[in-house]
């Protein structure tokens, strides 16, 4: 369930970053093609400016904008009538479709005044509510004003028409004969002058001028301007068709009676614009599609947290509109319980920008409450700041839910397993009690019987009473090495820091007897200090240096070498301790074998002990979370005790 949820969490990373390369895209295409964006959140009310829209309205790049600095910069008579051209978009019946024509006062100098142009597409919720509305501006200012120029004086049309900074051209009669296209106007149409001055539209263009042909009857036959946005009109470019978009007047010049002899057009392309409109719709459409096909509820918040998207996930679950779920609207579904940390956390990544995630019950449509794991990333601009957030929830009910049982049933079985080892614990001890007293016993009649009856015992019977002797010892060694070994899994001994040298210096003076007898000699120096239990570790190198000195080779003197690294396992500092005697030795095929208990590779009337020494060892060290080896020297034997430094 994890790996999924982390699929699905980086599929709609990948969706997030895909969409934002693409309006970046656009973005750029647009400024290049000296188009301003805008994006406005009626919802938040947030309104963003691209820098060459911010440019237009004479502000610096990093300009915050509003929809009150939108209305302040526009010229007071258009004001009103742009404000309500934008609530009509934003009603759902009317298509959602702006476009607008105003003046601006440039902030810049107060008196300058340019004429923007503006087309605009309006987004709808599931539920018919706006929630988006983005477009782009075009400066048409010098259109504007070769208009004006035209009206007012048509003895220097022909002049201003060909020195016009946008395409414009004059057409004579109801056929619109060209008399004068400027280079821009050529430039627009894709050809010579040659093939277009003193011909009909329509022969000139074929089949562009079929279109233009019709909107120069209706100027003949209504006597009024004639405008078009974004026409669309197959033109040739580098030697094919395409269709180019193309805002255009027609403007009509009448004589002194009033009636029309000529045309003025006046064409802008503004074939980027509309594409890179086409492709920001093309995207939402595409980010609504995954985002509705996704089985997680996915959600988008301003900045500030506020939240103004939800996909159809959300309502399917909760049953609620858009209307109850906008901003804050999600706390109504949230389990009372989990409220306030859910908003310390989220308050928490919106004042600092880390990442969100947080687990929450959820009401359902039918009122019950179900598991989900919250997630949330900020998406920051080119300049870091955040502009968006972007969150998922993910239903984590019955994986959570799965999760409870196993733990209870883990709790419930170490339950069982405390007591099992109590009881072997109690058992343990009872026994050690039960066998040890008759082995007392037998020990101390042999005894007596040695000391009163020895001088008239013959050979054979004293051997015998003394191998009854050494069986006796053996048992009771036995028997407190069982009780050690059955004992070291309930110990509780709390770690503390162990220095290995002073625990090899203790083991030197426990063993003292032995190592003068055997005329042993121990090497070690600079041992690490770790973390363990000091009587367990003590424990387990009085075991191995024991068993040094026990197999020790008759012809040599016991030499025992202990030496120290300090590794990386996992990322984890662990400490390597290799202990190499020159004993007799074992074959390699048994370094496994001696760890087991009861374990002897040696006769036991040769070499005493109760087979439990190094089993031991190996509990003592995996019980401190590390590792114990045995391999064959060239003359003795290598143990290799790998442990941490920090438990």
């Amino acid at each position: 369930m994890s790996d999924e949820v982390n699929t699905d969490i980086t599929e709609q990373r990948k969706y997030e970053e895909a969409l934002k390369k693409s309006e970046e895209q656009l973005r750029l295409a647009m400024e290049g093609g000296d188009l301003g964006y805008y994006d406005y959140n009626p919802v938040s009310g947030e309104l963003i400016w691209s820098a060459r829209a911010k440019e237009m309205f004479g502000l610096p790049p990093d300009a915050p904008v509003d929809y009150n600095i939108f209305l302040t910069g526009l010229h007071p008579d258009d004001r009103e009538r742009s404000h309500q051209l934008i609530q009509k978009a934003l009603q759902n019946e009317n298509g959602g479709r702006y476009e607008n024509e105003y003046r601006i006062i440039n902030n810049t100098d107060g008196r300058r005044i340019r004429w923007l142009r503006t087309r605009g597409l309006a987004f709808f919720d599931e539920h018919g509510k706006p929630y988006r509305l983005a477009g782009v501006t075009l400066d048409i200012t010098k259109q504007k004003e070769a208009e004006e120029a035209l009206q007012r004086s048509e003895s220097t049309l022909r002049n201003l028409v060909l020195q016009a900074p946008v395409a414009m051209c004059i057409g004579r009669g109801p056929s619109f004969i060209v008399e004068v296209a400027n280079d821009h106007m050529l430039k627009l149409w894709g050809k010579p002058a040659e093939e277009i001055m003193g011909r009909p539209i329509v022969e000139a263009l074929t089949e562009a001028g079929v279109q233009k042909k019709k909107a120069i009857e209706q100027v003949y036959a209504t006597g009024k301007r004639f405008t078009a946005s974004e026409m669309p009109l197959p033109l040739p470019r580098n030697g094919k068709l395409e269709t180019v978009y193309v805002n255009f007047v027609y403007e009509p010049i009448k004589d002194s009676d009033g009636a029309i002899t000529k045309i003025v057009a006046v064409a802008t392309d503004v074939t980027d614009q509309v594409l890179a409109r086409k492709k920001i719709e093309e995207s939402h459409k595409e980010f609504q599609f995954l985002m509705d096909f996704m089985p997680q509820i996915i959600w988008v918040t301003s900045p500030d947290g506020y939240i103004t998207y939800y996909n159809k996930k959300w309502y399917d679950y909760t049953g609620l509109t858009f209307e109850q779920s906008k901003g804050n609207g999600w706390t109504k579904v949230f389990h009372p319980d989990d409220q306030i940390q859910a908003w310390k956390k989220w308050w928490h990544s919106l004042t600092t920008g880390e990442p969100y995630e947080i687990e929450y019950r959820c009401r359902r449509f039918d009122g019950q409450y179900r598991w989900f794991l919250g997630r949330a990333l900020p998406l920051r601009d080119d300049k870091g700041t955040i502009v968006k957030w972007f969150g998922t929830s993910t239903d984590i009910h019955d994986q959570k839910k799965f999760s409870e049982i196993l733990e209870n049933q883990v709790e419930e079985r170490t339950r069982e397993l405390q007591r099992s080892n109590e009881d072997l614990q109690q058992f343990a001890h009872v026994a050690s009690h039960d066998l040890k007293e008759p082995v007392r016993k037998i020990k101390t009649f042999i005894s007596n019987v040695q000391q009163e009856f020895g001088v008239h015992l013959d050979e054979a019977c004293r051997f015998y009473l003394s191998r009854v002797q050494v069986a006796a010892n053996r048992m009771l060694l036995m028997i407190d090495g069982v009780l050690t070994y059955s004992t070291i899994s309930a110990l509780e001994e709390l770690y503390e820091p162990v220095d290995l040298n002073g625990v090899i210096r203790n083991v030197e003076s426990d063993l003292e007897v032995g190592i003068q007898q055997k005329q042993a000699t121990i090497h070690y120096t600079h041992l690490p200090v770790l973390e363990g239990a000091p009587l367990m570790l003590h424990q387990v190198f009085y075991n191995l240096i024991s068993n040094s000195l026990k197999f020790a080779r008759i012809d040599a003197a016991p030499v025992i070498n202990i030496t120290s690294a300090i590794i990386e396992q996992k990322g984890k500092p662990f400490a390597r301790i290799v202990l190499e005697d020159n004993g007799i030795g074992f074959e390699q095929k048994y370094a496994e074998k001696i760890f087991g208990t009861f374990t002897r590779l040696h006769s036991k009337d040769k070499y005493e002990g109760a087979g439990l020494g190094l089993s031991l060892c190996k509990k003592i060290i995996e019980r401190h979370g590390g590792s114990i080896t045995a391999q064959p020297a060239q003359s003795g034997a290598i143990f290799v005790i790998e442990l941490p430094i920090k438990a």
